[in-house]
């Protein structure tokens, strides 16, 4: 981004349109005979008649400002591709010497084109970096979108906003019905028509003024446009004072235009460093059991690549470790596995070695057959304590203890699932008489236990 000096312009030059002929009358004369009044009814006749042909627009240039922001740019509709060029400028509340604001440009650029079976699209703003993105869509029957689609996302596209509808939507606030003072003026101009209206609208603590002016061809299409809204609010004094101004233009070109853009610099050429991991992972390419996987691209070649978005993970070398399961690539089993990442719009490709690990002890809990921390048996039975582990994946390794193994022994122990929750159980015997505690300290936290007390009778 750069500082500038702004002087910001509205009024643009005139541009030559041609379209389809439409009801709309011509004069000649002079300039107070070709002076008439218009109503709201003849504005909407406009209005249908300029969004209509402003479907064939080619070129326009548009600009907005509220207070000290100013955006202004091109957009411009070539055969099957469509180019936005556009800066943003913002006061820094500097001033130069001769004590005018200091303004910080960022730039932006919008590219969207049907090449080769793809829809390709580029959004990059300078200000915001965080939010670029390039990214491609194969077209056709078993594509991921359409041909009708791919036609009209390179007009529709939100990145493209600022067009004919874009600036009516707006200024058709200045001629409302009701609005106080309303005013509409047409005036002839040879094959053009020139129409200004202006209105206002106060209630309670806040009043605005709409004023908007607009050039037709002859057949209708919208040459140029601008419109301007002043808000005002009550200051302590309760006077109305100006609050916020808004202003919007744009000049629409009807002619044949070529669009020359290089996106290969936003799409990688190569993947150079890659992060796979999961939710908890504490370190790179390393993912946590039970977990889905997630990447994140960490150098591409270009570094002016923004499609890292466009990137999953294709396959895995080793099932057993890292699986797709239900659309989602799922650290299933302890151990390594190579995966491999790419996209569907070209060959680049990346492969990296994860590491599946279990994940760190949370809390566990221990109970005995009954589901409780104590229970009462007879010498001769058997029984178990069961413990699971949080979060699932953890660990399942812990130890016993038994305060009075001439009451219970333990005869072995064993992993299973249940529920599909793996359970460590310990199964004892009931050997004598009496009663005993059996202590179970996980291996992740030593310090802590669970008490599971056995009371045994004849």
């Amino acid at each position: 981004m750069k500082k500038v000096y702004l002087t910001p312009i509205l009024c643009l030059a005139l541009a030559s349109c041609g379209g389809t002929s439409s009801s709309i009358p011509s004069s000649s004369g002079s300039e107070a005979e070709n002076t008439f009044d218009m109503t709201v009814s003849d504005m909407s006749e406009y209005r249908e008649s300029a969004l209509s042909l402003g479907q064939g627009a080619t070129k326009i240039s548009w600009s907005t400002s509220q207070n000290e922001i100013y955006h202004r740019g091109t957009t411009t509709y070539g055969e099957n591709a469509t180019l936005l060029s556009g800066v943003t400028s913002v006061a820094t509340g500097e001033v130069d010497e001769d004590f005018n604001p200091i303004y910080e440009d960022s730039g932006e650029i919008a590219f969207a084109s049907i090449e080769d079976g793809y829809f390709y699209y580029v959004n990059t703003k300078e200000h915001e970096p965080n939010l670029a993105s390039a990214y491609a869509y194969s077209i056709g029957e078993t594509g991921d979108i359409s041909e009708e689609q791919a036609k009209n996302l390179l007009r529709e596209d939100g990145a493209f906003q600022y067009d004919v509808e874009w600036f009516w939507n707006l200024a058709d606030d200045s001629y409302i019905e009701n609005y106080q003072g309303l005013t509409i003026k047409g005036q002839k101009n040879g094959d053009i028509t020139l129409v200004k209206a202006s209105s206002s609208y106060s209630g309670g603590d806040n009043a605005y003024t709409y004023e908007s002016s607009y050039e037709f061809s002859l057949e209708g299409a919208l040459l140029k446009g601008e419109f301007t809204n002043i808000q005002y609010e009550k200051n302590a004094e309760g006077a109305l004072a100006q609050s916020m101004v808004y202003s919007y233009s744009v000049e629409v070109s009807y002619e044949k235009q070529n669009i020359s853009f290089d996106k290969s610099p936003y799409f990688a050429s190569s993947i150079d460093e890659v992060d796979i991991h999961t939710t908890s992972s504490k370190s790179s390419n390393v993912a946590i059991l039970n977990e889905p996987l997630l990447l994140d691209i960490k150098k591409a070649s270009p570094e002016t690549a923004i499609d890292q978005e466009s990137y999953s993970i294709l396959s895995s070398d080793n099932e057993e470790v890292i699986a797709l399961v239900d659309g989602d690539y799922l650290a299933v089993g302890t151990g390594k596995a190579n995966i491999t990442i790419g996209n569907s719009y070209n060959d680049v490709t990346f492969t990296q070695e994860v590491t599946v690990v279990r994940p760190d002890l949370i809390g566990f809990d221990a109970n005995a057959s009954n589901g409780e921390k104590s229970i009462e048996k007879k010498v001769g039975e058997t029984d178990y304590v069961a413990v699971v582990f949080s979060p699932e994946g953890a660990e399942p390794a812990a130890e016993i203890k038994i305060d009075d193994e001439s009451v219970i022994e333990c005869t072995g122990q064993r992993v299973e699932k249940v529920n599909g929750i793996e359970t460590l159980f310990f199964d004892l015997k009931m050997v004598g008489e009496g009663t005993a505690t059996a202590r179970i300290n996980p291996m992740a936290a030593p310090s802590t236990y669970i008490a599971i007390t056995f009371t045994v009778g004849a």
